[in-house]
């Protein structure tokens, strides 16, 4: 008897299911196979549908549900109900069902693409042919198709894993519908798929935080983040989120739309989150202009990060990845198909690139992905959910492959949001496979890695983005002395908003806000000067200089006055910090001892705190001058003092000598 695990393999009824619900089960999918899908019905989970290009072809349609699982192996008899689906104009006629089988095992993504390819002309052996059947316009009838396991011809491959191809069509030269089962797998195969689901804006707009009104239309019941969203809730999928929108609410506080917040809560709930850079900027293009830098947005707690040292560059430049680790992103999910050698030997290999750790993706799951979010037929759609779940299936049976396959959900999804829930809820029932939210670089033996030379970055450089990206200094700058607040993280990330890749080379809107935003950017850099340069008489020997700073910057900053004499005359032996209000200016009192006579060049400086000089030196011209009046007084004082002890010494000692022995008797008048 199969163990549970090989009865739930199936080729696409859950497929079918997600397409007739609209939305994940909750309850284990049946282990069928559907081919190709019919027209969806109305869901209360997902009421929301994310595209109208989805329709009934005009043409008959066969949809293939398995028996007993999509699991087939030596024994096990193939039994098959085929519904066949009437246009809603017209009828299928007198008809039977034809049953045919790939020659050999399909064993690579590629002998699975090639089967699964509408135009197909692989040869084929007939297995069955159903009894005739009829079905009126716009209506559905059931037939049943059994193979004996004997009759199955897979005697050449009874010790192989892999998949079988078959195919159905109405009669012998209808349109086939091709589809697989599994072949020999067992429990000990199953592997993990991970799909790795961008959350992106549709457009990314000109400012650094996403505005309120936009928020409320993102996240409104028609909205592009509402949609994508419910596609994957709760999903073990991989969900690269753009850091813009969280950041953008949050910072709106009470204020934001209350769809917004409950989004962003809805978000959180998310088990597997990892980050795109800011803005969904294009890093190879801003590497390519020789920034080496990952201007820093601080997106470290906007979300409960699964982690924060992973993203997703889909074509990625060696410079791009450099600059990548420069923002702390060691590892990065990359597009097989742009990396250089086989997709097979890529991925077997846990790689690098420089010190750069990647996942690949594989090749075969990204491309079918594509044809899926462009197709327009719900027959396409079933079609290329079953080639998707064949290819992860041989690509997994691989004996050197990782643990997993990786696939990325091309950017803009969102758009054909119901094919990727159609997609989600096929492939884990089908072929022992299941879906798996955990990505890390694979372990295993190490290949140093070359990036495709030929891939280009996805966003020519645009004219003024070099200027831009070198403004961003004088914000750095002047963000060391700022006491409240980081003006150098809305620049940051308004500039890798205007470096998006969802613009477009030759937008005139992007443009005009590089223009300003540089702008902007560079005033900076004379926000904060030193004012007055009057002459300054200094005659004492110690003096306050007050000299005027400026601040013209919406933020508080606090900068410290550096003054340096041109020549020993003055001596300043400390710097004067001074905090300035926002549009306020304030004085800095800076102490200057005179040291000689002449005059100085005071040359002040502003500073940071770590001594990086801002703005423009100011000069003052200072004229030293002796104190002499003080010291004349002095001199005078003194001369005085010794004058008059003099007198008073001579006047004593001419006194002793008259009162002493042998003076002459005093004179008397007669």
């Amino acid at each position: 008897m199969l163990s549970p695990a090989l009865r739930s393999f199936a080729l696409l009824l859950a497929a079918l299911t997600l397409t007739l619900t609209g939305g994940f089960p909750t309850a284990p999918v049946p282990a069928a196979v559907a081919a190709s899908a019919v027209q969806p019905t109305t869901s209360t989970r997902h009421a929301v549908r994310s595209d109208t290009s989805i329709s009934s072809s005009d043409q008959p349609q066969l949809t293939v549900n398995v028996d007993g699982g999509a699991e087939l192996a030596t024994h096990v008899a193939l039994n098959l109900e085929v519904t066949g689906t009437a246009p809603p104009a017209t009828a299928i006629d007198t008809t039977q069902v034809v049953l045919s089988m790939r020659r050999s095992l399909l064993t690579s993504t590629t002998a699975v693409d090639s089967w699964m390819a509408p135009d197909a002309t692989t040869p084929a052996v007939q297995l069955a042919t159903s009894a005739p059947f009829q079905v009126a316009a716009g209506a559905q009838s059931v037939i049943p198709l059994s193979v004996p396991a004997e009759q199955i011809p897979t005697w050449n491959s009874r010790s192989q894993e892999g998949a079988l191809g078959f195919s159905v069509r109405l009669g012998r030269t209808g349109t086939r519908t091709p589809f697989v089962t599994s072949w020999n797998v067992t429990s000990r195969d199953v592997r993990d798929v991970r799909l790795v689901v961008p959350i992106t804006t549709p457009a990314a707009g000109t400012t650094a935080l996403i505005p309120a009104a936009s928020l409320g239309t993102l996240t409104s019941a028609s909205g592009a983040l509402t949609q994508q969203l419910a596609a994957v809730d709760r999903a073990p999928v991989v969900l690269a989120v753009d850091p813009r929108i969280p950041a953008s609410i949050e910072a709106l506080g009470s204020k934001a739309p209350r769809s917004a917040t409950a989004w962003l809560a809805q978000l959180k709930a998310q088990e597997h989150l990892i980050p795109l850079v800011y803005g969904d900027a294009d890093t190879d293009t801003i590497a390519s202009l020789g920034t080496r830098t990952l201007p820093n947005t601080d997106i470290g707690k906007r979300l409960p990060w699964t982690r924060t040292d992973i993203t997703v560059s889909p074509g990625p430049t060696t410079a791009g990845l450099r600059l990548l680790r420069s923002g702390g992103y060691t590892t990065a999910v990359v597009r097989g198909e742009a990396l250089s050698g086989t997709a097979t030997a890529l991925s077997r290999n846990r790689l690098s690139n420089s010190s750069t750790k990647i996942v690949a993706t594989t090749t075969a799951l990204d491309e079918v992905l594509s044809d899926l979010n462009a197709s327009t037929t719900l027959s396409e759609q079933g079609r290329l959910i079953n080639q998707f779940a064949a290819n992860a299936l041989v690509e997994s049976l691989q004996k050197a492959q990782p643990p997993a396959v990786t696939a990325l959900l091309p950017f803009g999804w969102w758009q054909h949001a119901d094919q990727v829930r159609a997609l989600h809820g096929a492939t884990p029932s089908a072929y022992g496979l299941q879906w798996s939210g955990a990505i890390h670089a694979e372990s295993g033996s190490r290949t140093q890695i070359r990036i495709g030379e030929q891939l280009a970055p996805a966003t020519a450089p645009t004219p003024g983005a070099q200027t831009l990206l070198q403004s961003l200094g004088t914000v750095g700058t002047f963000s060391k002395v700022v006491t409240k607040g980081v003006p150098k993280t809305a620049a940051n990330r308004l500039a890798l908003t205007l470096l998006s890749r969802s613009w477009t080379a030759d937008s005139t809107e992007r443009q005009t806000a590089i223009t300003t935003a540089t702008t902007a950017n560079q005033e900076y850099g004379t926000a904060v000067q030193l004012s007055s340069a009057t002459a300054v008489t200094l005659v004492s020997g110690n003096s306050i200089i007050p000299v005027p700073v400026q601040n013209t910057s919406d933020w508080p900053v606090r900068v410290y006055v550096e003054t340096a004499p041109s020549n020993g005359r003055a001596q300043v032996t400390q710097h004067v910090a001074v905090n300035v209000d926002p549009h306020t200016s304030e004085t800095a009192r800076v102490p200057v001892s005179a040291v000689a006579n002449g005059s100085v060049n005071l040359v002040f400086r502003l500073a940071t705190a770590d001594g990086t000089i801002i703005g423009k030196p100011l000069v003052r011209t200072m004229t030293i001058r002796a104190e002499w009046e003080g010291w004349v007084t002095a001199i005078l004082a003194t001369l005085l003092g010794i004058f008059l002890l003099a007198g008073i010494i001579r006047a004593f000692r001419r006194g002793r000598r008259g009162d002493g022995p042998g003076a002459p008797p005093a004179k008397h008048a007669h």
